[in-house]
């Protein structure tokens, strides 16, 4: 992830997360990827990205704000748009 351009973020935050099922399903839980995913935002400045989607942008800003149920919520949301 390290060798990631910052268009590389942008590019997967708007157009490949909304249908990342397992990581939502993932996020939509407190798991171990939910912790990792929030160090990944953090590492990389994710709340940074210029985002598209209000819920995807809303996932980050709880993020960073260490809020896991807003997190979770979140994630559930946006799963729920893909079924």
């Amino acid at each position: 992830m390290d060798n990631l351009i910052e268009g590389s973020w942008n590019y997967y935050i708007n157009e490949v997360f909304s249908a990342e099922e397992m990581l939502l399903l993932k996020l939509n839980s407190k798991t171990k990827m939910l912790e990792r995913w929030m160090e990944i935002v953090e590492k990389y400045n994710l709340t940074e990205v210029t985002v598209k989607e209000v819920d995807i942008a809303n996932l980050l800003k709880y993020c960073k704000e260490d809020s896991i149920a807003g997190m979770t919520n979140t994630a559930n949301k946006i799963l729920s748009k893909i079924h």
